[in-house]
């Protein structure tokens, strides 16, 4: 359990691992399965918490298992696969997750992947299947291989995010109420790599029963100020929070109960918050502009500056 006190007496929030015994298998009442392994460890369900799951138990239970070699690839795959040095099915999978925007070689980073790693047989390893990093548009936003991975599963198969992880996350919310009378949040998780800086950090791909961004833009700062911020992505800050608690390895606690947390309830999930396309590519666009701009007019400005001296 990891317990947080903010202030003297003013708030509590506590955050529970759950374990899970055995393997998650296609079928799997996931609500189900939250209330009794709650249950087991102690914490139980309160009205008020949130639940956070990681998305693999929920892809397991959907069905979202998949062969990699029984995956019948078309021509672009097929070309791309050997491009990348990956095998068809595999790069046939990614092409139906979405749009890749990016594809950043693993060969930058290995020397960081060395240094934080106990097992350097281990590195060549995992990197062998996954050469590249594939970032990829996705209804749920940027993914890293579109969310789909290839660990905690047998060699050769693949895991798939849910489908529709909103509607996952309300299920599971609907079911928990049924088993329980309690009204809670669920969010689903997913580990994500971070591009500023080198690691990865849980984010959630879907929720249900709680705002996702907080709705305090323009809330005055200490001087009265409308502030330009106040607009957390609060389901990203609680998925962060509980992965201090859930095993990404072999540690099977898939699941996290965080009691104390202030929230709003919301029909709203991970998918409403997520930048549409058109705004994206529209955006981009200025952005590129505008960066040229401000290059050639700051490249002008040291030219002058360099004749006035």
């Amino acid at each position: 359990m990891v317990r947080a006190v903010r202030g003297a007496g003013v708030s509590e929030i506590r955050i529970y691992g759950v374990p899970v015994s055995g393997e998650v298998a296609e079928g799997t009442d996931v609500g189900g399965l939250v209330v009794d392994a709650a249950r087991r460890c102690g914490c139980g369900i309160r009205d008020g918490d949130v639940v956070v799951i990681a998305s693999k138990i929920v892809s397991k239970a959907e069905g979202m298992v998949v062969r990699v070699g029984g995956v019948r690839a078309g021509t672009p795959a097929k070309i791309l696969s050997r491009f990348l040095g990956m095998r068809e099915g595999q790069v046939e999978l990614y092409l139906r997750q979405g749009r890749v925007v990016a594809v950043i070689p693993l060969k930058l980073i290995e020397g960081y992947l060395r240094r934080y790693t106990r097992d350097l047989k281990a590195v060549e390893e995992a990197v062998a299947p996954e050469p590249y990093l594939l970032l990829i548009r996705t209804p749920q936003g940027l993914m890293s291989w579109g969310g789909i991975d290839l660990s905690n599963v047998p060699r050769g198969y693949a895991v798939l995010p849910p489908r529709d992880p909103d509607a996952s996350a309300r299920r599971i919310r609907d079911r928990i109420k049924e088993l329980t009378g309690c009204d809670v949040a669920v969010i689903l998780s997913d580990t994500e790599w971070t591009l500023s800086k080198f690691g990865s950090i849980d984010v959630a791909i879907g929720s249900a029963g709680i705002a996702p961004v907080r709705r305090g833009f323009g809330s005055r700062d200490i001087y009265g100020k409308p502030k330009f911020g106040g607009i957390d992505v609060l389901v990203d800050l609680i998925a962060a929070a509980a992965a201090l608690l859930m095993g990404q390895a072999a540690e099977s606690v898939p699941i996290a109960i965080v009691r104390g947390v202030r929230y709003e309830p919301s029909d709203e999930g991970v998918k409403d918050i997520t930048y549409p396309s058109k705004l994206l590519r529209k955006g981009l666009v200025k952005v590129v502009l505008l960066t040229s701009l401000f290059k050639l007019v700051h490249a002008l400005a040291s030219i002058l500056r360099f004749f006035k001296r």
